[in-house]
Order: structure tokens, then sequence, then C-alpha cells
């Protein structure tokens, strides 16, 4: 929890890898959460002290309601933080995943398989 960021987060690094939807539909019936959007930088540094660097993680953000507008599924807000450069790879990159490394986000197919964080507001 970080009660700064108004937030609660849920991750096991453990738990298999999963497609996008697979993550949110998790996050839902587990925490009755939705995977993570991350709206700030401070947030995204929040996130790597519980995650690291080693692993990619999913979030809420996807264009899946409108191609290139790319929106946190949490809030329904469309995504500021790092998304000038999304979807401009290739068309099927529709759903957002923090990159190992950075967790910066990247727009990539929904069906890969990435980490899930969970996030709740408190």
């Amino acid at each position: 929890m970080n009660e700064t960021l108004g937030a609660c987060y849920k991750l096991d690094p453990d738990i298999d890898k999963m497609t996008w939807a697979e993550a949110d539909l998790f996050c839902a019936k587990n925490f009755g959460a939705r995977s993570a959007s991350v709206t700030s930088p401070e947030e995204r540094e929040f996130i790597r002290t519980l995650t690291g660097n080693d692993k990619s993680w999913w979030t809420s953000g996807n264009d899946l309601g409108t191609v290139n507008k790319f929106a946190w599924a949490d809030s329904g807000k469309l995504m500021t933080e790092g998304a000038s450069s999304l979807g401009k790879n290739a068309p099927n990159q529709r759903c957002v995943k923090l990159r190992e490394a950075t967790l910066k986000p990247e727009a990539t197919p929904c069906n890969e398989m990435h980490n899930v964080i969970c996030k709740t507001l408190i």
C-alpha cells in the first residue's frame, strides 16, 4: 500500500505469467481490483521497489476501445505517461506492459504472457 499514491498493489512474481485479459480477470476475481495503471514517474518508481527490473508486468493500459487511443482500463482516462510512442510499431500491439529493465510502458500483443500487478484505490 502507498498512501501517498492512494493505492494498494498486489503482486507475486511466482504466479504464472498470463495474457492481458487473464491478468485483468485475475485481479478482479482475487482482489476486486484491475491490472495496475501507472500514471506518474513516482508511481513507476514505487512499483520498481516492489517488482525489481527483471520482469515485464501487465498494466491496465490498452487501445481496445479505439485504435491508437490508449487508455487505462481501471479509470477510462487516456494514457499520458509514456504514451506518445505506443502503438506505432505494429497494428496488433493493443495492450500495454511495463517492459523489463526500465519499467516504461510498451504496447505489445494482448496474448503475450507477462506477470500481473493489481491495483486498487484507497
